[in-house]
């Protein structure tokens, strides 16, 4: 089956490595434009754009601390600058940051979670959504992860906690703008390979610790992530939405 996004224009946030990485170009692939955006990461934003390219597509790459309102409206406003139009919106910047026990959680770590992992959903889809209303529909895919079933208790439950929320606020959106034709869905993903993993865990232990876990014992990749993102924003995902779709290897 092809997924055929020819003519659609694509903002994925946290684009420069992993799953966003993945996400931007597989979107490419299948013809969509990318507005690119990251934070920090200038040579792996650049290496994704490169790749975007080689695949056909138009790419813009806005470096955004999209946390911040202005920041996310500038996103969005150069999609609009750049391409007109916004049709799928993909939530995906976020991070750990470091692993912590409750009492020992300092307000400062709480708070940049909830405003990294959370508030930026709020705010991208806030400025996305006028337009997508004005172009009759489109579609929001807000990255979550099973963390927010699961509490994540004793490492990162201020993970946890905003990613819970992007559930409550998918469900939220889905149901106040499926008349206007905009579709709002969240990917949760288990243990998945990613720089970010390598970062905020301990190579060896946590990592075997994750895979007894999961019912198909192993971690996840990029690879097993990406495609169910062009899916839900591709024609094949048209009745879908108000939906976490839990992609973990049976994550226990």
């Amino acid at each position: 089956m092809e997924f055929n996004l020819r003519g659609k224009v694509t903002v994925i946030t946290g684009a420069s490595s992993g799953i966003g990485r993945a996400i931007a170009v597989e979107m490419a692939k299948c013809g969509s434009d990318i507005v690119l955006n990251y934070l920090s990461n200038d040579e792996g934003a650049a290496s994704t754009a490169d790749e975007i390219k080689k695949q056909g597509a138009g790419v813009a790459v806005v470096k955004a601390d999209v946390s911040k309102k202005e920041e996310a409206d500038r996103l969005i406003d150069t999609a609009i600058k750049e391409f007109e139009k916004v049709d799928v919106l993909v939530n995906n910047a976020g991070s750990v940051f470091r692993r912590s026990t409750f009492l020992d959680l300092d307000e400062e770590l709480w708070d940049l979670s909830i405003r990294v992992n959370l508030k930026s959903v709020y705010l991208c889809s806030r400025a996305a959504i006028p337009y997508m209303i004005e172009n009759n529909g489109g579609c929001i895919i807000n990255m979550s992860s099973v963390a927010g079933k699961l509490g994540s208790p004793g490492e990162t439950v201020h993970y946890a906690v905003p990613k819970a929320g992007i559930n409550i606020l998918t469900v939220g959106l889905a149901k106040e703008f499926g008349a206007k034709g905009i579709r709002v869905n969240a990917i949760a993903p288990g243990t998945v390979e990613t720089p970010l993993l390598d970062k905020s865990s301990t190579p060896v232990e946590w990592k075997e610790s994750r895979i007894k876990k999961t019912l198909l014992g192993r971690m996840g990749t990029t690879n097993d992530i990406a495609p169910m993102a062009v899916f839900l924003a591709s024609e094949c995902g048209s009745f879908i939405t108000g939906q976490i779709i839990e992609i973990s290897g049976g994550r226990f």
